[in-house]
């Protein structure tokens, strides 16, 4: 096994070991790792940046059939340049590729690897016999599949031979149907024991929802014959709902620190067309009227479904580590819900100080929990482009002084908003107007699978004001949008099993007088399916241009 090390003189009881399973024992009160197999080595003193230590064993090692772990052991005395950071790892995760634990911080045993974007260098060299031309396949997840629909699975598959295999044969068993096929690999899979390679494998369509078998059979490899086999289950549901968790961002123009949950939010407005967003603001012009759902103890802030409170822009990652909400929230999304949402918002031709909301929730299966988790609706309508003047506007910046780091390099020292207060900010995803806090009772009746449960709710616009300062919130009809949760548990605000952002169409006035000077105010672009685009690249979209003189026109441009 070779070891790359940083040299120092404050590292001592340097080791590298074998074990079957990774665990560790309490030692006079202090957990300490438990081994099968240590080799004692000389962690170096001195040499270049990084050194190498190879370390033999004394006898021969087998390893067993379900395979085994290696790693090391290092104590650290004292911290200098090279201990602050003692493991040498290469960026890139990679499942199973990076285990720690230690004495403080990591004090159990768990894969690292995803949370911190790393991998380890350890090299193990192994002598033996062995097959030229060999596969192993890891477990078949547990996925779920729509009724009627080809989907596929992702299974860890090894090469454990002394070639490259550069295709293999096998057969996908499931329910009553066989499928035979061929893998050929643009890329041949190395033949490397440590190298993991997901390989996609296509499940066929299924009628009926339900649990099914699966076997995945490997017949040959590189044409020669050759046997492995792994199997697991699947699940057929009706459909698969798209599963969307929800940011709501707690921020406060009197708030110095808060721009960094400003531009952690405009920045994933811009990433994704369909973030799902919401901005309460407290004690300022825009707090909306009848409070916010209270989950933190802090300003700026953030909760992920109602489950994470976590910070607006580091999220889970620790403070110093950089903008990282959209690992949060996409590792939030890929979460399965059950319940699937279709919304729909627009504000009416003969009424335009109404904002009507119509929901469908659908289940693709009953949700074991029907009778106790008390699925209901939250709704809520957001305001983009809110701008004003006063103190009440005006957004405090503590940041003015800083060094300029990524996104806030507009807010810190030499930026446009360089200063401790910044006027002519543009506020969006702002919430102006809720359904309640803790969601609408009896909005979703029936969580039986592949029943309809529609909902109407109307918001009155008419008289949109600011909890704190009593003026209205100068909104525009046609920047809104609504975000609607699928609520679930007893808790005071639940928790978010699914939620979805949409725009409120806004049919315009078209026997309003049209100012000759009338100037561009503003312009939104949304895509063909009604997304609001900040960012519009090529293709085609519907511009609705709205003017000083308070009309509206929409027409379809190309990009």
């Amino acid at each position: 096994m070779t070891v790359p090390v940083v040299p120092s003189e404050n590292i001592d009881g340097f080791s590298v070991w074998i074990a079957d399973n990774l665990r560790y024992v309490n030692v006079n009160g202090k957990n300490t790792n438990e081994t099968d197999y240590s080799v004692e080595a000389t962690y170096p003193t001195e040499g270049a940046e990084i050194e190498w230590v190879t370390v033999e064993l004394p006898e021969p090692y087998t390893v067993p059939a379900d395979g085994t772990y290696v790693g090391y052991t290092m104590n650290v005395t004292a911290l200098d340049d090279a201990t602050k950071y003692p493991l040498v790892v290469a960026q890139g995760a990679a499942a199973g590729s990076l285990y720690i634990f230690s004495s403080r911080t990591y004090m159990n045993w768990a894969d690292r690897s995803e949370d911190v974007q790393m991998r380890s260098m350890l090299q193990v060299t192994l002598e033996g016999d062995a097959p030229e031309y060999a596969v192993k396949l890891g477990s078949i997840p547990y996925i779920y599949l729509g009724q009627d629909v080809e989907g596929s699975v992702s299974v860890d598959v090894y090469n454990v031979g002394t070639s490259p295999v550069e295709s293999f044969t096998y057969t996908v068993a499931v329910g009553d149907q066989v499928v035979e096929d061929i893998m050929t690999f643009d890329t041949p899979l190395e033949a490397n024991l440590a190298l993991v390679n997901s390989v996609e494998f296509t499940i066929p369509a299924l009628t009926e929802p339900g649990d099914y078998d699966v076997t995945i059979t490997l017949q040959a490899v590189n044409g020669v014959a050759y046997e492995a086999e792994t199997s697991g289950k699947i699940g057929v549901l009706y459909f698969v709902p798209k599963h969307y968790s929800v940011v709501e961002e707690y921020t406060g123009t009197w708030c110095g620190y808060c721009p960094r949950g400003y531009v952690a939010m405009e920045e994933m407005d811009r990433l994704y067309d369909d973030f799902v967003g919401i901005a309460y603001h407290d004690s300022d012009a825009m707090t909306p009227v009848g409070g916010y759902p209270n989950m933190i103890s802090g300003f700026p802030s953030a909760v992920i479904g109602r489950t994470n409170v976590t910070d607006a822009y580091y999220a889970d990652s620790s403070y110093g580590n950089g903008f990282t909400l959209p690992q949060a929230w996409e590792a939030a999304c890929a979460e399965f819900s059950f319940a699937g949402l279709e919304v729909e918002a627009e504000i009416p031709e003969n009424d335009e100080n109404t904002v009507v909301v119509n929901s469908t929730v659908t289940f693709a299966a009953t949700a074991a929990d029907a009778a106790t988790a008390n699925y209901r609706l939250e709704i809520v309508l957001t305001a983009d482009g809110l701008t004003g003047e006063g103190s009440y506007w005006n957004q405090s910046n503590y940041y003015y002084s800083y060094s300029p780091f990524y996104l806030m390099e507009d807010f810190c020292s030499g930026g446009q908003y360089g200063s401790s207060k910044v006027e002519g900010l543009v506020f969006n995803d702002v919430a102006i107007l809720h359904s309640g806090l803790k969601g609408i009772n009896g909005s979703i009746p029936d969580p039986s699978a592949n029943v309809p449960n529609e909902y109407e709710y109307k918001f009155d616009i008419s008289n949109v004001v600011s909890a704190y300062t009593g003026e209205a919130i100068p909104f525009h009809r046609d920047q809104l949008d609504v975000v609607v949760m699928i609520l679930k548990g007893n808790t005071t605000y639940g928790v978010v099993e699914n939620a979805i952002k949409v725009p409120v169409k806004y049919h315009a006035d078209g026997v309003k007088a049209i100012s000759v000077n009338r100037e561009v105010e503003s312009e939104v672009y949304y895509d063909l399916q009604g997304r609001m685009v900040r960012n519009p690249e090529n293709g085609v979209y519907i511009r609705s241009i709205r003017y000083t003189d308070g009309t509206v026109a929409n027409d379809k441009v190309v990009k």
